[in-house]
């Protein structure tokens, strides 16, 4: 899509944060506990996310998706470190409405 000129919108960075936080977390929505990872999870993300892409591709990186549960949810106190790292990555950054002033939901509910 990146060769063709479409801008892609990745949804993969909150499963990757997740599992800092000893989270796995679903395409459906879906939280499972599971053994914290180390921050060389998102340096592994980072590169396996660009290895296809050619270079000077713009990407846009969502904060969640629409079947996911807000950062707050997900994160607690560490909420705002996630959403730093989002804002410090060289993609776009694209959060939700009420997401920054600390909206939650949860799927279910």
């Amino acid at each position: 899509m990146a060769r063709s000129g479409v801008i892609p919108r990745l949804y993969k960075l909150p499963m990757a944060i997740s599992s800092l936080f000893g989270k796995k977390l679903h395409k459906d929505g879906r939280v499972e506990s599971c053994e914290k990872d180390s921050v060389v999870a998102l340096k592994k993300w980072h590169d396996e996310s660009k290895r296809f892409l050619p270079d000077g591709t713009i990407l846009l990186q969502s904060s969640t998706a629409h079947s996911l549960p807000y950062p707050a949810y997900l994160y607690g106190k560490g909420t705002w470190a996630a959403i730093d790292i989002l804002f410090f990555m060289p993609d776009i950054p694209i959060t939700f409405m009420g997401e920054l002033d600390g909206a939650i939901y949860k799927v279910g509910q």
